[in-house]
């Protein structure tokens, strides 16, 4: 056993860490337990990583996607998975953990995400990682975006300036 009380062999250890952290108030015990984690071999560390994202308060959610953004990439586009939250601050989150992997592999994520996101503050954050790392691929989802919140004046600029930083908007 480790010194927090999970096996040492690695096998349940992000799930054995996710549960202390469930019980733990104290914010650094709270971050130390998450890079823990993030830290170990298990095959389930994004699983773990995933449900503090979904549960935690700002604090633990703001590390888990510090550290989840550390881990190799194909461990970093399991946040996809939170594209699919029915809560939309999970989704922004999943966008920010996303940020850290190649664009090329997040892009197709983006284009469907904003081919038929209703909330706002998703699509914003959408389109900010589309202006990073889109191509003119994503135009289309950009204008039917553009078209559903055609009513807010931030996310028709934020859209706007994507088109221009993919080289849509020079057409």
């Amino acid at each position: 056993m480790s010194a927090a009380g999970a096996p040492s062999d690695g096998t349940q250890l992000a799930a054995s860490l996710l549960d202390e952290w469930r019980g733990e108030q104290d914010v650094n015990k709270c971050e130390a337990l998450i890079a823990a984690i993030a830290a170990s071999q298990d095959a389930a560390r994004t699983d773990a990583l995933m449900r503090i994202v979904e549960e935690g308060d700002a604090a633990s959610r703001n590390f888990a996607v510090l550290a989840w953004q550390g881990l190799p990439a194909h461990e970093v586009l399991r946040g996809a998975s939170l594209l699919e939250s029915a809560h939309a601050d999970a989704r922004v989150l999943a966008l920010s953990v996303l940020q850290a992997a190649p664009g090329r592999d997040v892009e197709p994520l983006l284009i469907g995400l904003l081919s038929t996101e209703a909330d706002a503050n998703v699509c914003a954050a959408a389109v900010e990682l589309v202006a990073e790392c889109g191509t003119r691929a994503a135009s289309p989802a950009l204008l039917a975006a553009r078209e559903r919140f055609a009513g807010n004046e931030f996310v028709a600029f934020a859209i706007d300036q994507a088109l221009r930083q993919t080289g849509a908007g020079n057409e």
